[in-house]
């Protein structure tokens, strides 16, 4: 019960979170570990939850969401103008664009 809320509580440092995450999955089965990020994140879909579990980065997860699943960026880059953030993951080859705080590409 309490790595769920480590999970949960965004102002814990990122690394804890994602700590608490990795732990739960290696504890719970799948389906119990997206009942419990549900019950975390009652805002979050199924389908975000599967995809910070997986791994699988889509279009509409919020910053967060993407933090818990692949941790921080490797680089950062925000356009006022277009007000845009981009993310790089250097690692993955993966760059992501939010607008809004979701991603849009």
């Amino acid at each position: 019960q309490g790595m769920i809320v480590v999970v949960g509580t965004a102002d814990l440092p990122l690394d804890l979170r994602r700590g608490a995450l990795l732990y739960l999955e290696r504890n719970l089965n799948r389906d119990t570990l997206i009942n419990v990020l549900l019950q975390a994140f009652p805002f979050w879909t199924k389908d975000e939850a599967e995809g910070v579990i997986d791994r699988v980065i889509r279009k509409g997860l919020t910053k967060d969401q993407v933090l818990l699943a692949l941790g921080s960026p490797t680089t950062t880059q925000v356009d006022t103008t277009r007000h845009t953030e981009t993310w790089s993951y250097e690692k993955l080859n993966l760059k992501l664009r939010f607008i809004g705080g979701r991603i849009v590409e």
